[in-house]
């Protein structure tokens, strides 16, 4: 598949400190979604349509760091899908800056989380790892 985000959608929401584009329709045709809805103590909004063509969820949470997030998420998702469906922490970059990432993988699927903070808000970006389109979302992530 030959992916061109110039003539993507740009989200660009004053709420982030980032902007990303993403593809409407998709490459399969369908109508992208963006849904927005509180998270915890912070706020997300997700970039759907099929889950395994695209879906990239960004969260905002008060500034905690990566550690703190991570540690916070595990057991909930340890909970969900059993001991042992979350990988350690490892350094990542998200739109050029440091970042760390884990992986998470259930029967039906995976995920993987990006890690970032800025002077004020600790970012986690999830995205449905096994689909490329994501990826190539995740490339197009600018920081404010």
């Amino acid at each position: 598949m030959t992916v061109s985000p110039d003539n993507w959608k740009l989200f660009d929401d004053p709420k982030f400190e980032l902007t990303v584009r993403y593809p409407n329709p998709t490459p399969q045709g369908r109508e992208a979604h963006v849904v927005e809805h509180p998270q915890d103590d912070g706020i997300a909004v997700h970039l759907v349509r099929d889950e395994r063509e695209l879906y990239v969820e960004i969260s905002r949470f008060p500034l905690v760091g990566a550690e703190a997030e991570y540690a916070r998420h595990r057991p909930r998702l340890e909970e969900r899908w059993g001991a042992g469906v979350v990988s350690d922490l490892r350094e990542a970059t998200l739109g050029r800056r440091a970042a760390q990432q884990y992986v998470f993988r259930w029967p039906e699927g995976e995920r993987t989380a990006v890690l970032a903070s800025t002077d004020g808000w600790t970012y986690r970006v999830l995205y449905n790892s096994a689909s490329s389109l994501n990826a190539e979302v995740l490339r197009t992530l600018e920081w404010k």
